[in-house]
């Protein structure tokens, strides 16, 4: 399982087809925007959490939530690459990060 923290704005880029966006958090579940620009689909799933969300072969975990952060697992296929929004080549990432001169 591969494990991240993302806050408030921040993404997630899923086998490149697929971009989860934490969108709230509160004290006990968070809510995940799902989008997939290829085909103009979006889902939305509010996850309690410990809980999870399946997507096809994905699984979406909510595994904690700690000081505006919440830690996502994420279970995939090996051939479904799993980037967090800031790796991805010729992306800007959104949410609360400092940019770096």
């Amino acid at each position: 399982m591969l494990k991240l923290s993302r806050t408030t704005g921040q993404a997630v880029h899923i086998g490149g087809d697929l971009i989860c966006t934490l969108e709230t958090l509160w004290s006990g579940s968070a809510k995940l925007r799902f989008d997939a620009p290829r085909t103009d689909r979006r889902a939305v799933s509010i996850i309690p959490l410990n809980g999870f969300v399946q997507l096809g072969v994905v699984t979406v975990h909510l595994l904690d939530i700690n000081r505006g952060q919440a830690r996502l697992g994420f279970e995939a296929p090996a051939d479904v690459h799993i980037l967090r929004e800031e790796l991805v080549p010729g992306n800007r990432p959104r949410g609360r990060g400092r940019a770096v001169a």
